[in-house]
């Protein structure tokens, strides 16, 4: 009896047989799975040992800022510094003022990979309040601040409705 290969002698033609789903994993079978699974383990280990997490920083030292009040009626407006021990102070009639920030409370800035994420220190936070009347009428950070308009004086200019 004669057999009939169906296999070509041609080797690059040649179509090797399914595997098993029986059969047990080899190394030619995972190919490129294996580098797969060592960058899930050393992004698993990351993560792990570098991770998400909450700093608290060092109280800050006493600063002053200077500020220029805009506003039709300044002297209406006061300024109160959040955490601070003291009152709203009220804004002279030409606008002009120096800030007095005290040791303030510090709070946790949140770090993911060692990249802040979430900012919570005294000038990031918005701790400068314009009240006018007893009504909170804005909120401003020291850094808010810093960023406006100076004018010839050295003072930030900030503008009320």
């Amino acid at each position: 009896m004669a057999t009939v290969s169906c296999l070509s002698p041609n080797k690059a033609l040649q179509r090797t047989p399914p595997a098993s789903p029986l059969a047990p994993l080899s190394f030619q079978t995972l190919g490129d799975t294996k580098l797969l699974g060592g960058g899930q383990a050393l992004l698993a280990l990351c993560i792990s040992l570098a991770g998400c997490a909450n700093a608290l920083p060092t109280y800050n030292q006493p600063f002053q800022e200077r500020l220029s009040v805009i506003s039709s009626a300044p002297s209406n407006l006061s300024i109160l510094i959040e955490g601070g021990e003291q009152a709203a102070v009220p804004v002279p009639r030409d606008g002009r003022m120096i800030l007095n920030f005290p040791v303030l409370p510090r709070e946790c800035s949140t770090y993911l990979f060692g990249i802040m994420v979430a900012d919570r220190s005294v000038e990031a936070r918005p701790i400068i309040h314009f009240m006018k009347d007893g009504r909170l009428i804005r909120r401003m950070s020291v850094n808010s601040l810093r960023a406006s308009p100076v004018d010839s004086g050295g003072f930030h200019e900030v503008r009320i409705r």
